[in-house]
């Protein structure tokens, strides 16, 4: 649903101009805030597909993408998928946290239907109604 949003952004503006460049964060480092919601009630992060992976990007590669597109020629009617040094599972971010903290820290999956209700839930709940 995102995608196809920030696919048809990217089609307007090119339609529109052609000095564009457009940096593509698949997933920001920054979603994995999540779990410290869950951390301060105990050691468990509860997740859809604990076993998948991802290549998250630090808003800051995102940073240093966008001042280089800027400031040096080149980059004009370009998209960069702007993503991180690894790909991790939720488990191992989970991990690494863990190590990080100091905590023995553990992964349960949930199913993804009723996680993804529960977020959607959420969103709406927090997203101010259009007046």
């Amino acid at each position: 649903m995102i995608a196809n949003h920030h696919r048809d952004l990217e089609a307007a503006v090119a339609a529109a101009t052609d000095d564009w460049t457009a940096l593509r964060i698949l997933f920001p480092a920054i979603n994995s805030l999540a779990f410290a919601q869950q951390l301060a009630h105990g050691d468990v992060i509860r997740a859809p597909y604990p076993d998948s992976s991802t290549v998250a990007g630090h808003e800051h590669d995102v940073t240093e993408a966008a001042v280089t597109a800027l400031s040096q020629d080149g980059h004009r009617g370009k998209a960069y998928d702007v993503t991180g040094p690894a790909a991790l599972t939720q488990a191992d971010q989970v991990a690494v946290l863990g190590t990080a903290l100091g905590r023995e820290l553990h992964v349960e999956g949930v199913d993804p239907a009723a996680s993804s209700n529960s977020s959607r839930s959420s969103w709406t709940a927090a997203s101010p109604t259009p007046s």
